[in-house]
């Protein structure tokens, strides 16, 4: 993908797994693959990139990155306000997203769904949007937990691996919907 958002999970899905690999006391290994691909990853760009074609990820420079997604998100961080008092339980499972419109039309005209907070209390109103909530908390409550008291290394490893895109997917929360 060439989202910008795709590479924000990405990089917040490698410092998770940096994280968690700390944890699973298999730093070194950990560290040792992710100077390696992002040596490789470096050399890489700068071999392709002779026309710039980088330039448009500018704005998501560390400097720069939230005052990016806050200018391109601020009408449906708004919309979330609105949302809250006329669909406290929800407008309806098709009503925004992919799937409006796709048996009827949708039932509301002009709901945006820009980001997975909006997205689920107009789907399924403050109900849902707190219970998933509390499921991704507990996922990744469970993760962090856990992964310490496995005996294995090897497996810590593993399992951190296999983790870190929930701390990826909970980044992406602010401008879409997983």
């Amino acid at each position: 993908s060439q989202s910008r958002s795709a590479v924000v999970a990405a990089v917040v899905g490698v410092i998770a797994f940096a994280a968690l690999a700390t944890v699973s006391r298999q730093a070194l290994k950990a560290l040792a693959a992710v100077v390696v691909l992002g040596l490789a990853s470096m050399f890489v760009i700068t071999e392709i990139d002779d026309g710039g074609s980088f330039s448009r990820y500018e704005s998501i420079t560390p400097k720069r990155i939230f005052a990016t997604t806050v200018k391109s998100r601020e009408g449906s961080f708004q919309s979330i306000d609105d949302y809250l008092v006329s669909f406290p339980l929800g407008a309806g499972i098709g009503s925004v997203g992919p799937a409006a419109g796709v048996i009827d039309p949708p039932p509301f005209k002009g709901l945006g769904a820009e980001n997975q907070l909006s997205f689920l209390i107009v789907e399924v109103g403050v109900p849902g949007l707190l219970l998933l909530i509390a499921f991704h908390a507990r996922l990744v409550g469970l993760v962090v937990r856990r992964i310490r008291r496995l005996a294995s290394g090897e497996l810590r490893l593993l399992l951190a691996a296999l983790s870190a895109p929930l701390f990826a997917l909970l980044s992406l929360w602010v401008v879409g919907v997983n």
